[in-house]
């Protein structure tokens, strides 16, 4: 996911189901992005990501499965139809605020990290730098899914795996982008009213979260 969904400019649907011009959506590397050359390898990489994402639309087809194929949030029709009162409405608060949750997260890595997107950091040239806002929004996109359903276990882990691989070939700053994740957690539960809210959000971006303190114990 991260360095991989680039931005193009195409009709797509947005959050709440009608179509607009999106620029999180094309499977493509922000390297090819920068006009810089990228090895067959990683264009192999990305195929291979794009065809096996991280959310597992094998167990899970319906409304996950169409969202997920769009890249997007779930509509109101759809909400209507799935989870329970609280799981929705879970959902529904991230999809409504996540350009919110994004900035709010992103400012707050900035200042954790202050030198991350100057020349020299892990985040230099902008272009790695606005591939991981990109990754913030998919990763909201994904726990958003994950608020809907009863188990936590919604992560493919070939999906994973190949997105471990690109993180490592494209030398992501893992330990930012786990910062990052924990902020979105925080962030979007900010917006939820009831404990139970919370908990469900919380559960959700646990997943993304754990995924990723995976791939730094296995850099290690």
């Amino acid at each position: 996911m991260a360095f991989v969904l680039g931005i193009s400019s195409q009709n797509v649907r947005n959050q709440t189901g009608s179509l607009r011009k999106c620029s999180h959506v094309r499977i493509r590397s922000s390297a090819v992005e920068s006009g810089s050359e990228i090895s067959e390898e990683l264009k192999q990489l990305f195929q291979r990501q794009k065809e096996r994402p991280i959310f597992d639309h094998d167990r899970f087809g319906g409304a996950w499965l169409a969202a997920e194929n769009e890249l997007r949030f779930f509509s109101d029709e759809e909400l209507a139809k799935i989870g329970n009162k609280a799981q929705r409405s879970s959902a529904t608060a991230l999809r409504d605020g996540v350009e919110t949750i994004v900035t709010e997260s992103r400012e707050q890595l900035l200042k954790e990290f202050p030198t991350i997107t100057e020349k020299g950091g892990a985040l230099y040239p902008p272009f790695r730098s606005e591939a991981c806002w990109r990754d913030f929004w998919h990763f909201t996109r994904v726990a958003s899914y994950g608020c809907t359903l009863d188990e936590s276990a919604f992560l493919n882990k070939n999906g994973l795996g190949i997105l471990e691989e690109v993180y490592t070939e494209l030398s992501v700053p893992l330990d930012a982008m786990l910062f990052g994740t924990r902020q979105l957690k925080m962030e979007s539960q900010s917006l939820v009213n009831s404990e139970e809210e919370k908990a469900i959000v919380g559960r959700s971006f646990d997943t993304v979260i754990n995924s990723l303190s995976d791939f730094i114990k296995s850099s290690q």
